[in-house]
């Protein structure tokens, strides 16, 4: 019998009935794609409306730093506040996961400085 192993990495989640962005532990499993399995941070195990994922590089100087924005849009969701206050606009949840430089495929904790860069890339 195989054991599914589980995973918590700190992610960055900006929800639409929340005032501002906080960092939470999100549940990824061994079995499928890491990047792939961001539901969990939506508080709905089997979503109802589909997740868009998007690769997004953000430069400092000679280094760049990678991130994964998955968003959860649909007309029945209520407008972001937390994006409305970074100068942004979205109706629906939004996660910000750190990629990994060796790992391209598996993110990695966020933290330090990690937040100001998602909050740059998320209200872009």
């Amino acid at each position: 019998m195989h054991q599914v192993k589980y995973f918590a990495f700190k992610g960055r989640l900006y929800r639409q009935n929340e005032d501002r962005p906080f960092f939470s532990n999100i549940m990824i499993q061994d079995t499928a794609p890491k990047l792939k399995q961001t539901q969990s941070a939506f508080g709905d195990i089997f979503p109802k409306s589909y997740i868009y994922d998007y690769r997004v590089l953000i430069l400092e100087g000679r280094k760049f730093h990678e991130f994964q924005i998955s968003c959860k849009n649909s007309l029945g969701f209520e407008y972001n506040k937390v994006l409305e206050k970074l100068g942004g606009r979205w109706n629906g949840d939004i996660v910000v996961m750190r990629i990994g430089k060796k790992n391209p495929s598996s993110p990695v904790d966020m933290g330090g400085k990690d937040a100001g860069r998602a909050d740059f890339a998320v209200k872009k």
